[in-house]
């Protein structure tokens, strides 16, 4: 129901949209705010649905941590831009924000073995290096990451440092 009303009141919206500015009578009622963020609601539930009905249960999983982190280029004279991380067994996914629906990149974590590392700290000489910041290295590129409070830094290198040391996937889950 939200939703059909929703696309009803889309509908309205966007026919008022293509009358010329000068035929639009103030008794024209456009979208609300609040039934513009109702509409997009809708659309991600719907969304969501049908992601579920594809995907099953991996939708509803936990994952292995899940937050904000700043990351850089590959060069650390890159500017830092503020990323939402999951760590999901042993892919890193990356987003802009944490409701996007696809992410920026997704870095694969082998064994330690392989040339996978994460070290506690960024080794930079810069004037201001980051203050909680995470290395993590893989055969292909190394990735600088910067969390804001010690809490997190902790948390996010004991779950890295865990993937990069277990052999076996199956024991992440």
């Amino acid at each position: 129901p939200l939703l059909i009303r929703s696309m009803l009141l889309l509908l309205l919206h966007l026919d008022l949209l293509k009358k010329p500015v000068s035929t639009v009578q103030p008794s024209d009622s456009l979208l609300s705010f609040q039934e513009i963020i109702e509409w997009l609601v809708a659309i991600r539930h719907a969304r969501y649905r049908l992601l579920k009905l594809a995907a099953g249960d991996m939708l509803s999983h936990d994952f292995g941590k899940v937050g904000y982190m700043d990351k850089t280029g590959p060069q650390l004279s890159h500017g830092w831009k503020r990323r939402w991380f999951v760590l999901d067994n042993r892919k890193l996914r990356y987003y802009e924000n944490p409701l996007d629906p696809f992410e920026i990149h997704e870095i694969s974590l082998g064994h330690e073995s392989e040339g996978y590392k994460v070290i506690d700290d960024i080794a930079v000489e810069k004037r201001r290096p980051p203050q909680f910041g995470i290395t993590l290295v893989t055969p292909r590129r190394t990735f600088y990451l910067n969390c804001k409070t010690p809490g997190d830094h902790t948390s996010w290198v004991v779950a890295l440092k865990k993937v990069v040391s277990t052999e076996d996937d199956m024991t992440l889950m």
